[in-house]
This record gives C-alpha cells, sequence and structure tokens, in this order.
C-alpha cells in the first residue's frame, strides 16, 4: 500500500516491510501509484527489494511536471530505505 510521502508498506503472512525514498521537491502526483506498482512487479526477487524499487519509481514519478513517466535513469538516482518488521509504536517519519 502506498503512503504518498510517507512511502509504502507491504505485508505478507510472515513480515511487514516499510520503505520511504528520498525527500523530493513533489510536482506532481499524477501516475506516481501506477509507477510504484510497475517497480515492484519488475522486480522478481524478494519482497524488500520489489518495494524498495516500488518507492524508487514512485518517488521518481512524483519529481517532474504533469504526467511525465520516469525513465530507468531517473529511478536509479533515488535510493530507497526499506524496513523490515518495523515497530508499529514507532512514528514514520522517526524510521
Amino acid at each position: 500500500m502506498t503512503l504518498g510521502g510517507h512511502g509504502a508498506i507491504l505485508v505478507d503472512a510472515e513480515r511487514t516491510w516499510w520503505a520511504r525514498g528520498p525527500r523530493v521537491r513533489t510536482r506532481s502526483t499524477v501516475g506516481a501509484g501506477d509507477c510504484a506498482l510497475a517497480g515492484y512487479l519488475s522486480e522478481d526477487g524478494l519482497p524488500d527489494t520489489g518495494l524498495g524499487r516500488a518507492v524508487s519509481w514512485g518517488t521518481a514519478a512524483v519529481s517532474p511536471p504533469g504526467t511525465t513517466i520516469p525513465t530507468p535513469d531517473d529511478v536509479a538516482a533515488h535510493e530507497a530505505t526499506v524496513v523490515a518488521d518495523p515497530d508499529p509504536r514507532r512514528r514514520i517519519d522517526d524510521l
């Protein structure tokens, strides 16, 4: 599930992961969720790797104006932080 500027969360039967990209200037959110989903589906590895890729694509999507879709070169500049089993008592901004 995407959380806008707070990143995204992924839950399966055994674990939970939270991820966020770097803070960027948001110019448009049009298509950011679609780009995040595409990023997740493009990664055939572990769930945390897919979530990191999803957040990277979503972050890259909000930076350009309008409905510009990021290219792989745009995504490479955005590193994601992924936290496995985050403490639910902590604020997202403190992770």
